[in-house]
């Protein structure tokens, strides 16, 4: 677990000092924007805000090479090795979306009573991910 720490705050240094996530004006104003909304400074952000993002993607990452690698095991996921790399890895996407959608209306999701009043819906068919997978 240390190990992984450190990682993390190794990229996050990288990242801040040598300007690695910041790869255009575009970003450089996302992050101002953000900072200023949530009320901390850029400093702040690359050491709380990266850090955690940085564990949930290791997460999703870890998840995501698990549910392939048991739908190969168990036959849910069928890959032939003659196909196109591209189409390897469309299959794998799909199942592994198809995968999240099954397992999020398998679940009860209930809305706070407090944010009764904001009519929050949760829809089980969406997935609600800014993600590459």
């Amino acid at each position: 677990m240390v190990d992984v720490l450190e990682g993390f705050s190794s990229g996050i240094n990288r990242g801040r000092n040598f300007r690695i996530y910041q790869t255009g004006e575009e970003y450089q104003e996302a992050v101002k924007a953000f900072c200023e909304a949530a009320g901390m400074t850029e400093d702040e952000y690359h050491d709380s805000y990266e850090k955690y993002n940085a564990f949930r993607l290791l997460q999703y990452k870890n998840a995501y090479d698990y549910a392939l690698e048991e739908g190969r095991e168990n036959g849910k996921l069928t890959l032939d090795s003659n196909d196109e790399i591209t189409l390897r890895q469309d299959k794998e996407i799909q199942y592994w979306h198809n995968l999240q959608i099954e397992l999020k209306g398998n679940i009860d999701i209930k809305v706070n009573d407090k944010y009764q009043d904001l009519m929050l819906l949760v829809d089980k068919t969406e997935l609600y991910l800014l993600s590459a997978y």
